[in-house]
């Protein structure tokens, strides 16, 4: 059985958010958007999740009618 002395954490330092220039993730979204190109690979290449640069290219391709 574990009890409450068992347990440890370790701590490895303050996580910080990365910033991103406007120009960056410019750059970002019009690379993935060119024909054979891979949002994975491109979000692999500059070390960011592939849903940010999903949300990024929704951003800069703006709203989608669905219906029409």
């Amino acid at each position: 059985m574990t009890t409450s002395k068992d347990r440890h954490i370790e701590v490895l330092g303050q996580e910080r958010r990365r910033r991103w220039s406007v120009e960056k993730k410019l750059t970002m979204v019009r690379e993935s958007l060119e024909p054979e190109q891979s949002v994975l690979v491109v979000a692999r290449h500059n070390g960011i999740n592939p849903n940010q640069l999903f949300h990024w290219r929704k951003l800069y391709l703006g709203p989608v009618d669905v219906w029409a």
